[in-house]
């Protein structure tokens, strides 16, 4: 197999599995993820770590070329995809992709397939794992913070007000 070998730094909450469907969009596998990174455990990735990811290549043949495939896209198959939402995401022949796989997508289920295109499909970027960036954060915690600085303020000054009513009325029944 020929691959692209991509460097990732593991952020917070990474792990093999997410990263393989949600940044890599299928592109690679989490099986993959481990033999590429044997001496990290699959879930505890220490923040900042530098991992290994293998985007798995294939040139199409010279028969595929002449019918107009320029690529073959690297896709790992998943339990609810089909040969008709596969091909229609990535603009691609559903018969070509039947003929590249030997017709076999029920044992592919999160294995790689190759899928043959003519262009290169625009597929929507993913958001940065859903995470929210440092300065919404920030944001977030100041908001936070003050919010609770100001029900304190006014926690404490009701507490006051109450043991100076009781003080008045304490210093009137004597």
């Amino acid at each position: 197999h020929s691959f692209a070998n991509i460097t990732y730094s593991i952020k917070q909450g990474d792990n093999f599995f997410i990263l393989s469907i949600t940044s890599y969009q299928n592109l690679t596998n989490y099986l993959e993820f481990k033999n590429f990174n044997p001496n990290l455990s699959p879930t505890l990735l220490p923040l900042d770590t530098k991992v290994s990811v293998p985007l798995f290549c294939k040139c199409p043949s010279k028969n595929q070329l002449n019918k107009g495939i320029k690529y073959l896209i690297t896709y790992v198959w998943q339990d609810n995809d089909n040969v008709t939402l596969v091909s229609s995401k990535f603009g691609a022949s559903q018969v070509e992709m039947l003929a590249e796989n030997n017709h076999n997508f029920t044992a592919s289920t999160n294995r790689s397939v190759l899928i043959p295109v003519t262009s290169l499909p625009k597929l929507d970027q993913p958001s940065s794992n859903g995470r929210k960036s440092s300065s919404q954060n920030l944001a977030l915690i100041i908001g936070i913070s003050l919010g609770s600085a100001f029900f304190i303020l006014v926690l404490t000054l009701s507490l006051v007000y109450v043991y100076c009513l009781k003080m008045k009325r304490l210093n009137r029944s004597t």
